[in-house]
């Protein structure tokens, strides 16, 4: 498809689309391969390439996104004001950003206000892949999101250091039983370069994250 797809509604699916080519003004929210408010929503095994934003969601709830693939856009999804959703399963690679919400061309058209722990909360970002992303992997604001089980690899930066100070980089806590015994546990995430620190204040190994939340 090559044309942005604006979308307002709830109960919607969306199956197998590929948006592509969508290069229009960065402030138009037209430059988007979809764009729109929507509610009890999902989006699946579609593709996002070449746009400035692949996916921007607005005021949406519920949303779930999942096996999707995002590369070479600007940002892959960007969702502003958005609450108690999943995106799980999803490829992020070759773009700017991976996720974004920091995006200010669309704050200052639409006249959002700057209390960025409103503008993501409550979703859960599990088994994605986040390769060769340009600048970040996540650059989030919000809080309350679980982030766990994602694959980070060779990306510039894997999390802005504002992410961990109000979210969960690893699961709920969960049990399991191995030889007998009984353990409990969370899972984190996977970051694949040597041992080290980024200026995110993210190691770059599951276990070194500085500030993390823990509930």
């Amino acid at each position: 498809m090559q044309g942005g797809a604006g979308i307002y509604g709830e109960d919607i699916t969306l199956d197998s689309c590929t948006f592509t080519n969508i290069t229009m003004f960065e402030e138009d929210t037209d430059s988007a391969g979809i764009f729109g408010e929507i509610y009890n929503s999902m989006i699946k095994n579609c593709t996002f390439e070449y746009n400035v934003r692949g996916l921007l969601l607005e005021e949406s709830e519920d949303v779930t996104i999942n096996s999707c693939t995002f590369t070479n856009n600007s940002a892959g999804i960007t969702p502003i004001m958005c609450y108690n959703g999943i995106i799980s399963g999803c490829t992020f690679e070759s773009n700017e950003y991976g996720i974004r919400t920091w995006d200010y061309e669309i704050y200052e058209k639409f006249g959002y206000g700057w209390d960025f722990v409103d503008i993501l909360q409550n979703y859960t970002l599990s088994k994605n892949n986040f390769v060769g992303n340009e600048e970040y992997a996540l650059e989030i604001l919000g809080k309350n999101n679980e982030i766990y089980m994602n694959n980070f690899e060779n990306n510039s930066e894997n999390v802005n250091f504002e992410a961990v100070l109000s979210n969960y980089f690893h699961s709920p806590e969960l049990t399991y039983e191995y030889e007998g015994k009984t353990y409990t546990g969370r899972l984190g995430n996977y970051y694949g370069e040597e041992l080290g620190i980024s200026y995110a204040g993210i190691f770059d190994k599951p276990y070194g994250i500085e500030g993390m939340m823990i509930s």
